[in-house]
């Protein structure tokens, strides 16, 4: 290469976090009127697709204080993306837990049908 010296940036890495008591992870056993968290590890292999390491840190259930216990490990990482509970619904409490917690928030949404909201923070 010719040069004695490189630039070299360290891969950033992105904490996922789902939500909702709905929610089933994979491989559990399927039960009605739940879903499985089919979300996270379709952001975790974009995530890796486009460099950065993913850490899927689970599901945070409906409550302030699930959703807290989960953002105790999530916010070490670079970039934390949230999966559901940012919309208008009595349980939908991320951007109030994440608007007490971060310094930055990125929102991202997108239209459709159902009453929906993509947060990154």
């Amino acid at each position: 290469m010719g040069r004695s010296e490189i630039q070299a940036v360290r891969r950033p890495v992105v904490a996922i976090v789902s939500t909702g008591d709905e929610l089933l992870q994979p491989g559990e056993e399927y039960r009605p009127g739940k879903i499985y968290n089919s979300n996270a590890y379709s952001i975790a292999a974009m995530v890796t697709k486009y460099g950065g390491i993913p850490s899927v840190q689970g599901i945070a259930r409906d409550t302030v204080e699930s959703l807290e216990t989960a953002l105790d490990g999530a916010l070490a990482a670079d970039l934390v993306v949230t999966s559901a509970g940012v919309s208008k619904g009595d349980y939908d409490v991320v951007k109030d837990v994440l608007a007490s917690r971060v310094k930055l928030l990125v929102v991202c949404a997108y239209a459709t049908s159902e009453a929906t909201g993509f947060w990154l923070t």
